[in-house]
């Protein structure tokens, strides 16, 4: 260490060159060095910044601008989720990006209100099931640049695993529209029912109700929830590979655009 604090390294003197012939260097550790600008960490970096953000009730978000992601808990006592109500652990994870995104064509001078739309359309569903409450949910959400939209929502279902991302599907479904209902009903409808559109699907839900419980359950009990409060990045422990397609989140219904598209 010199006088101005900065370490100087290793010194070839003597008793250095001693201690290296005493280490055995063949099977000395290769940390892999760290680089703030590789995909995870970029992807992390976003992760960290949401989940600095305060919730907001599911029922009353404020209307704002912008594309991003977002993380809906659960803070009621339905025996079914109770190991994560209160808890560091979302109960779904999901994003909106900007209208285009999906083409390659967004527009910069556009800005739409995508995440807005987004978590409203889930406060709907919550609304419509029969046996939850919109009042037992909360959420966050940050605005963010396109290019780490998509990444910091996988980050975040490999690390947190959320439940109605990775174990009961459809959460996130928007109604196929009249002749486009022949698929099955999704588990989330199955297991709570409500929306209108649901019943109108042709083919059953690959799993019952029961079924979709007993999983939550076995899930619960291998994947323990965050506790405690603060910024708490879990490790994503489940392969990118292993994200199915039926985890992310299919974004709002309409990609909306110019802020005159939608006065509803």
């Amino acid at each position: 260490m010199t006088d101005g604090g900065i370490d100087e390294g290793a010194q070839s003197e003597p008793g250095g060159a001693a201690r290296g012939r005493r280490t055995d260097w063949a099977s000395a550790a290769r940390p892999q060095p760290y680089d703030p600008l590789s995909r995870i960490n970029l992807g992390r970096s976003v992760e960290a910044e949401l989940l600095r953000r305060e919730t907001h009730p599911l029922a009353s978000v404020p209307p704002f601008y912008g594309a991003g992601i977002y993380a809906i808990y659960f803070t009621g006592n339905l025996e079914l989720y109770l190991p994560i109500s209160g808890t560091q652990t979302p109960i779904y994870v999901g994003k909106a990006v900007p209208a285009g995104a999906r083409k390659g064509m967004t527009d910069q001078a556009v800005v739409g209100h995508q995440l807005w739309s987004r978590i409203d359309e889930h406060r709907e569903s919550v609304a419509a099931a029969e046996d939850l409450s919109v009042d037992d949910f909360r959420v966050r959400y940050l605005v963010a640049d396109e290019l780490f939209i998509p990444m910091a929502e996988r980050l975040m279902i490999r690390g947190f695993q959320p439940v109605w991302n990775l174990v009961v599907d459809g959460f996130g479904n928007h109604d196929p529209g009249a002749g486009r209902r022949a698929g099955r009903r999704p588990s989330w409808d199955e297991l709570h029912p409500g929306r209108s559109w649901s019943p109108l699907m042709e083919k059953p839900s690959k799993f019952t109700a029961e079924e979709s419980r007993q999983s939550i359950a076995v899930h619960f009990e291998s994947v323990p929830p965050q506790a405690g409060s603060g910024v708490s990045l879990p490790d994503p422990t489940v392969p990118d590979s292993a994200v199915p397609e039926s985890a992310l989140d299919e974004g709002p219904t309409d990609e909306q655009g110019p802020e005159d598209e939608s006065d509803d």
